[in-house]
């Protein structure tokens, strides 16, 4: 959809729209996930999931892409500051926190 690229404000009531219907999911849903794997269509596959756990899975790729986004932040737009954490881990920064404790 052009408009998510575009318009900032009609961007901006999509993702409210989405974190409302995220917030309002209050059970974990069984999923049948269908994958096209191939060039060609000769590989599909169908693989059992969970919704909470794609959601997780969604929140993790989008730190890899935070992560790519602040690579190139750092490297061509050096008047912009970037937070340490931004793109990284949950995992690694907990990971990170207890390191330095001791």
């Amino acid at each position: 959809n052009v408009l998510l690229e575009t318009d900032p404000f009609f961007s901006t009531q999509v993702m409210l729209n989405i974190i409302q219907q995220i917030e309002r999911q209050e059970e974990d849903l069984s999923l049948s996930l269908k994958l096209d794997v191939s060039l060609n269509d000769a590989v599909q596959q169908e693989m059992q999931t969970t919704y909470y756990r794609e959601l997780a899975y969604n929140i993790e790729h989008a730190i890899h892409h935070m992560a790519i986004i602040k690579m190139a932040v750092l490297i061509y737009f050096l008047n912009i500051k970037v937070e340490e954490n931004f793109g990284v881990a949950y995992s690694t920064i907990r990971y990170r926190e207890k390191v330095l404790e001791k």
